[in-house]
């Protein structure tokens, strides 16, 4: 059978790769010892010692008896975990026994277990650095008790700062078992696991030692066709490296339908915490093949066509469990209704156990709606009809679904004063309107209750309220929203490129009880410029600009990447300039054309007018040479034709964005290659400079 070939792409964030897990059990049992209680063993005239009798579950065996001549017998074995063995006794003349040894102490009575164990990395030693997160899963033993995990990770800086916990919900995972922290400061972090449910399992630790990088970072990431995409972390100061490829192993992921045992539908995503890519694909006509690397583990996200819950597995290609049985979850029926108790059609509900969602239920007439999802933890968010007058709403507390006594959910919109707002879209001249313009409309800060989510008879949830809508404007530049809760917004305008050169415009924006209007007068673009050094690297060098949005400020909640993107390149002497759009940040990455100096990525801001960055120095290039090698085969050999990427780790001093690739190369027939890395960060030394 012929099964698609998964895609591989990019994500930002990156783990980093090590070579074996590591696992601490600690003990909660007790020893015990116990008095001979269980008889002792016979002579034996032939010089053989007796052995003692088997004691109670926890108490020693019986006193061995002792052969003529000999010394006493060992201790005999408890039902626990074996007995130890008792004193010899005193040797008897020929032919008569001799004195009984002592009586062995009682094993360990049957006891609980709990370990750690370190996920991604896959080690207790790592580099710091922002983005780098820590994944940690807790494992039990010696009980068949359901257990309740509690999580503390405490930062050894002289005041015991807690680490924030988040929990990652696996199928498959018992609950509260997986969790993963940021590690963004070197040093040391104790990490503690505690349990209910068995009182013989208390508690247990795993110390983590973050430390800061020497030196800039990077990962490699290797594809080649016949193995699987590999990412090995590589440090600049390394004269030369070995890429090291191993053979992958082949998995078809195939969920299979419960009730007729045919392939299931979905989409699939694949991804490791040790790995920043992603591999996805559909099995909407056969299982989703893809080349792993035996010894990570990965997440698999099954999202299946029709009234299934999409679930989360943690899978490794050595394990099973990449044909799963999928049911349909667990059907949670939900009732929308306005202030007034009158129910609310067409609503939508999604409910989402960390990142997993459920499917997606709409509510009928009588506001009435079925999602299906995986028990759990949950939040729940409530998107009303357009025009309906009411926010999107979401609880900002969790609330426990079990697979049994599914409560019915009841949210209520509170009662909240709408208006609509109509738009005129202006280019900077105010005069010539602007068609085919995109206009989003965001709530302001501090945000607001939207109502209240009941769970069954529990106390109910507050649910907040957000807003985030598009209008285009018709060709005559007007454009209406449909009614929204009365208050403060921001509005962004992303005109279109025939309207040059109208910029992308944020204003405020008030929505009142009843109807309004606003017009809006574009800004135009600026000239934002610059310097290359130094000129030797900087002459002719590329410079891509790629919009990143405004951050949140005051009662601003800062507006997304437009994903507009302006490129020039920098004249002999260094300088460039380009066109962006006023008061945003922009990301610029910087490609010289000589390798005397490396790619580099670098923030900055445009200003309400034309301004100057002043000088960028961009970071001196290092010659790296490697050789990308089979080496878990039985004779290690080079790979040609291996396509390498390189990124800065997240953990790297200086990493601006660790998903652009700052440099590329392909192995040559021999294996070999070559490329340039930057040696530092470039620096943005004088700064924006309004004009």
């Amino acid at each position: 059978m012929n099964l698609p070939a998964a895609k591989v792409r990019a994500a930002n964030g990156a783990g980093l790769l090590a070579a074996a897990a590591v696992m601490l059990a600690l003990g909660c049992g007790a020893s015990s010892s116990a008095s001979p209680n269980a008889g002792t063993g016979g002579t034996d005239g032939g010089g053989h010692p007796g052995i003692g009798g088997a004691g109670h579950p926890q108490g020693g065996g019986g006193a061995g008896g002792s052969a003529a001549g000999g010394p006493g017998g060992r201790g005999g074995s408890s039902s626990g975990a074996g007995g130890r063995s008792g004193s010899g006794g005193v040797a008897g003349s020929s032919g008569a026994a001799g004195s009984f040894g002592t009586g062995g102490f009682g094993g360990a009575a049957p006891g609980c277990f709990l370990a750690i164990q370190a996920v991604a990395p896959t080690s207790f030693s790592i580099e710091a650095g922002p983005g780098v997160t820590m994944r940690v899963q807790g494992h039990s033993s010696g009980t068949a008790a359901p257990l309740t995990w509690s999580w503390t990770v405490t930062y050894s800086d002289g005041n015991g700062t807690r680490v924030p916990t988040t929990p990652v919900n696996l199928d498959g995972a018992a609950a509260g078992t997986v969790v993963q922290f940021p590690v963004e400061k070197p040093g040391v972090y104790q990490i503690a696991a505690s349990v209910m449910g068995d009182v013989r399992c208390s508690f247990t630790s795993q110390v983590l030692t973050a430390v800061a990088s020497t030196g800039l970072s990077f990962i490699f990431r290797t594809t080649t066709a016949q193995y699987p995409v590999q990412e090995t972390l590589v440090k600049s100061s390394d004269a030369g490296h070995v890429l090291p490829l191993g053979q992958g192993a082949a998995v078809a992921v195939e969920p299979v339908d419960v009730t007729y045992g045919l392939l299931l539908p979905s989409y699939v995503r694949i991804t490791s915490p040790s790995t920043s890519f992603t591999i996805q694909g559909d099995t909407a006509r056969t299982p989703l093949a893809a080349l792993l690397l035996p010894h990570l583990s990965y997440d698999v996200l099954i999202v299946p066509q029709g009234s299934f819950a999409p679930l989360l597995l943690s899978l490794s290609p050595t394990s099973g469990g990449w044909r799963p049985i999928v049911d349909p979850g667990v059907d949670v029926l939900a009732r929308m209704s306005s202030a007034d108790g009158s129910p609310v059609a067409n609503a939508r509900m999604l409910l989402k156990r960390g990142s997993v969602p459920s499917t997606l239920g709409t509510s009928d007439a009588s506001g009435r709606l079925t999602v299906q999802v995986r028990p759990g933890s949950l939040t729940a968010t409530m998107v009303p009809p357009d025009g309906s007058g009411l926010p999107v709403a979401t609880t900002k507390d969790p609330f426990e679904l079990a697979s049994i006594g599914v409560p019915e959910l009841t949210m209520q919109w509170d009662q909240l004063p709408s208006g609509t707002l109509a738009v005129q879209v202006m280019r900077p001249d105010g005069i010539t309107p602007v068609g085919k313009a995109q206009v989003w409309l965001y709530s302001a800060l501090p945000s607001y209750r939207a109502g209240l989510l009941a769970v069954g008879d529990a106390p109910a949830l507050e649910a907040t309220a957000s807003v985030a809508s598009s209008v285009t404007t018709a060709d005559d530049g007007t454009a209406t929203f449909p009614p929204y809760p009365a208050g403060r917004y921001v509005m962004t305008v992303v005109p279109p490129a025939s309207a040059a050169p109208a910029a992308v415009t944020t204003v405020p924006a008030i929505v009142p009880v009843g109807a309004a209007s606003q017009t809006v007068t574009l800004f135009s673009k600026v000239t934002v410029g610059g310097a290359l050094l130094p000129v030797s690297g900087g002459a002719g060098a590329l410079i891509r600009a790629i919009d990143a949005g405004t951050p949140s400020m005051g009662t601003d909640p800062g507006t997304p990447s437009t994903g507009l993107t302006v490129s020039t390149q920098a004249a002999s002497n260094g300088t460039f300039s380009l066109t962006l759009d006023p008061s945003r940040n922009y990301q610029l990455i910087l490609q010289p054309i000589a390798d005397s100096t490396g790619r580099a990525v670098v923030k900055v801001s445009s200003g309400a007018t034309s301004s100057s960055l002043g000088a960028i120095t961009l970071p001196a290039g290092q010659l790296y040479q490697g050789t990308v090698m089979l080496i878990d085969s039985t004779t290690p050999r080079t790979v040609p034709n291996a396509f390498i990427q390189v990124y800065c780790a997240p953990a790297a001093i200086g990493c601006v964005d660790p998903a652009v690739s700052l440099a590329e190369a392909t192995s040559r027939g021999d294996g070999t290659f070559s490329l340039v890395l930057p040696q530092a960060a470039a620096t943005v030394a004088g700064g924006l400079v309004e004009k």
